[in-house]
């Protein structure tokens, strides 16, 4: 069985399914932009992208800080050990550092494991989100 979509015949299983679409008829989204909406729209894609970039690498760089307060705390506790100081109000402070940076990282990498997901649903290229990541390993 055909129906009839656009001065076309198409069969209705592929309408019903959703396959058809402008059948060759310009539309918004192609090159039936007008120049300025075009400009808009690209101005707009690249706000959303570098928006979404500086999210991801944010919470990247709360993993990297939250590692670089834990390493920290353990090399004072060396220094406090060597010194035969590590206990009392000291031992507190640090160990109280470490379970706050340690909580820190587990929601950091949380975020960060859940980010492309929330990209995808969102419609986010992986691309952009693989940019931040080559970035960063670039940068050391």
């Amino acid at each position: 069985m055909t129906t009839q979509v656009r001065d076309r015949w198409v069969p209705v299983a592929a309408v019903l399914a959703g396959m058809v679409v402008a059948l060759g008829q310009p539309n918004a989204a192609s090159g039936g932009q007008s120049g300025a909406a075009a400009e808009v729209a690209a101005k707009n894609q690249a706000a959303l992208k570098a928006t979404w970039q500086r999210r991801y690498d944010q919470a990247l760089a709360r993993i990297a800080s939250a590692e670089a307060r834990i390493a920290a705390s353990k090399k004072t506790i060396r220094k406090l050990r060597q010194r035969d100081r590590y206990q009392g109000a000291d031992r507190t402070a640090v160990e109280t550092e470490i379970a706050s940076a340690t909580r820190d990282l587990e929601a950091a990498r949380k975020q960060v494991a859940e980010f492309p997901d929330a990209a995808r649903r969102a419609g986010i290229p992986p691309g952009w989100l693989r940019e931040v990541e080559e970035r960063r390993a670039r940068e050391g």
